[in-house]
């Protein structure tokens, strides 16, 4: 929405600008978080990292790809690319070097004024049926079927606990 509404097409060429844009919109959360971009960890260099100032809180890692005339397949395949390389070049280092055992890992994809995210989540997802999660080596909820969506992954690793 906020591409749509507030953003000229023309702006929008190039990975800087989305960098930029993310980057602000992160800057929010710097109470919580120590935000860092474009640092080396791991075998490269990271676009967004959201450290936790409290370590029992998740990390965050955000690797970001532009390219202009995208199709929604090719946009959507980009956003992989994206995801992968966080773990390919394991930009995760320095946060589990601080014993933060929990990271969020986002691949984001921009064409114009169009965007797709993936996460682990989505993978999760596409291939499997049940997912069980665990907290504390306690299981804390099961997703079959329906249940099965996102928002409810999210919610059960944050602390809502599913019947």
């Amino acid at each position: 929405k906020l591409l749509i509404e507030s953003v000229s097409y023309y702006d929008t060429a190039k990975e800087n600008f989305y960098h930029g844009l993310i980057l602000g919109l992160c800057a929010m959360l710097s109470d919580c978080y120590y935000i860092t971009s474009n640092r080396e960890s791991g075998t490269g260099r990271y676009d967004i990292q959201l450290s936790p100032k409290n370590v029992r809180n998740p990390g965050i890692l955000i690797e970001l790809k532009a390219e202009t005339g995208c199709t929604e397949e090719q946009l959507e395949a980009l956003s992989r690319t994206a995801l992968q390389q966080i773990s390919d070049r394991k930009y995760n280092a320095e946060m589990k070097a601080k014993q933060i055992t929990t990271i969020y890992k986002y691949g984001v994809a921009f064409s114009g004024k169009s965007v797709k995210i993936s996460s682990e989540t989505d993978e999760m997802l596409r291939t499997c049926s049940r997912l069980v999660v665990m907290r504390d080596r306690k299981v804390v909820g099961e997703l079959v079927g329906e249940d099965l969506t996102q928002n409810k992954i999210m919610s059960t690793i944050a602390g809502g606990e599913t019947e």
